[in-house]
């Protein structure tokens, strides 16, 4: 029997509960435990707390990890380049 809470085995909120056992999803950047009823977000097979998640990790971040990024707008017959031996040659596009 438990000295604090009087029961065997203790339950949920007394200081010796075995938490471990009720962790449903880990979170990826705190490391701490997502148990039944709690808010989570999975972003490439890698569990979040929500809160972890917003609070953490920018716009950018997020948007980098969903595998969007940013891109050039061009014009038609807008000079375009690509970069040659560390240097940029602009080519005319017709």
């Amino acid at each position: 029997m438990c000295s604090i809470c009087n029961l065997t085995p203790c339950t949920f909120g007394c200081p010796n509960y075995d938490y471990e056992k009720d962790i449903i999803y880990k979170c990826r950047m705190c490391q701490g435990g997502i148990y039944d009823g709690e808010s989570y977000l999975s972003l490439n097979g890698r569990t979040y707390h929500e809160d972890c998640l917003y609070d953490n990790m920018s716009t950018r971040e997020l948007l980098s990890a969903l595998g969007i990024e940013p891109r050039i707008a061009r014009s038609e017959g807008a000079l375009r380049g690509i970069f040659v031996g560390g240097h940029y040659e602009k080519k005319q596009t017709r």
